[in-house]
């Protein structure tokens, strides 16, 4: 059994800047992307490769040099280039959609297997892909760093996982993550996709994330003040967690609000971090808002953002039974809605009896 590791390159733009259909349009990545990568480096080097293979494009080579890869310990395969865009080629989507707005419907349709002149489908492309993974897997039996392109994968992990092609885009593969595959006695299977490092996920990311969504700044408040409250908790009650454990619990109040404003946030929001790579993050998001009490003694890390949460209104630190009674108001006399609210109570009781609040 061994493990094969896709790392998407770094961003070759800015955060900031509208999507493009950069496919064949051979470009070097921006200082931002580089330093995206290089942030990186740490945790895509924690997973146990030995040999590399890298798509011909810069903005790839480009990548494996901030991963601080040597550059005859590459072996570039042609075959692992970008899906190419055809007359779309280095044009923005609001461009495609203002000058070609009925392929862009067509696209729509049948994203998987659609391909406007000189572009190659999303099939097509996964197809290429896999008989390229297929060559390597024939030339050693060592773990593989493969450093190639986002549509090149999810094409890929259409095909592996006989997935519909129309459902590629459900395969997430931001810049400068990992996707982990397993090759085992009936071939290639996937193990994770689209993870990256919790590096990445700085102030400056957080507060981009806040933009995107359109959090209100109320929502960023409390957030932050869930955040401080966490940090309190893991410190003066929890010294038994990793200090790694504590960036997940803090960076995951940061942004466990971030869909506030939509039914569900907590899905919406878990599902939003999970498709950004950060799935650890993501998990204990999913569960902030949950009504699931876990009966056993140990403190886990989902209920520490729980109470922290439930301990915070607005921006400011209450009583448990303050909050409650003030947030009673909203749903007193809706008997399903009570019922939740009452199930929420005796969960943050019991967490803090846990906890010894």
């Amino acid at each position: 059994m061994r493990y094969i590791y896709l790392v998407r390159h770094g961003n070759p733009g800015q955060p900031d800047e509208p999507s493009r259909c950069l496919g064949a349009t051979d470009v070097s990545l921006s200082e931002y992307g580089k330093e995206q990568i290089c942030k990186s480096k740490e945790y895509i080097h924690s997973f146990p490769w030995t040999k590399v293979y890298v798509s011909p494009m810069r903005r790839c080579l480009e990548s494996a040099q901030c991963l601080g890869i040597d550059s005859d310990r590459l072996t570039i395969k042609e075959n692992l280039h970008e899906m190419p865009a055809g007359i779309w080629e280095n044009l923005t989507f609001d461009q495609i959609k203002k000058e070609y707005p009925k392929l862009y419907e067509a696209r729509g349709k049948a994203i998987g297997t659609f391909a406007v002149e000189g572009a190659e489908s999303f099939k097509e492309a996964g197809e290429r892909f896999a008989q390229c993974i297929d060559e390597i897997c024939g030339e050693t039996q060592e773990n593989l760093l493969v450093i190639s392109h986002a549509g090149v994968i999810r094409g890929f992990l259409c095909k592996l996982t006989g997935r519909d092609y129309d459902q590629v885009m459900d395969y997430t593969v931001p810049y400068g993550s990992v996707t982990v595959l397993k090759e085992t006695g009936d071939g290639l299977e996937v193990v994770e996709y689209g993870l990256r490092s919790l590096k990445l996920l700085d102030m400056d990311e957080v507060k981009q994330i806040y933009e995107k969504c359109g959090t209100p700044k109320p929502v960023v408040s409390h957030m932050k003040k869930v955040a401080e409250v966490t940090l309190q908790i893991m410190d003066e009650k929890m010294d038994q967690f990793t200090e790694y454990e504590k960036e997940i619990v803090y960076k995951a109040a940061l942004l466990h609000d971030i869909k506030r404003t939509e039914k569900n946030h907590d899905k919406k929001s878990a599902d939003y971090l999970r498709k950004e790579g950060y799935k650890d993050i993501a998990e204990l998001v999913a569960l902030h808002h949950s009504t699931l009490i876990n009966v056993k003694p140990e403190i886990e890390l989902h209920e520490i953002l729980f109470y922290a949460d439930k301990l915070v209104m607005e921006d400011r630190v209450v009583f448990i039974e303050d909050r409650f009674a003030k947030s009673f108001e909203r749903c007193k006399g809706i008997e399903e809605a009570e019922a939740k609210h009452q199930a929420l109570y005796e969960k943050a009781i019991w967490i803090k009896e846990k906890i010894g609040g």
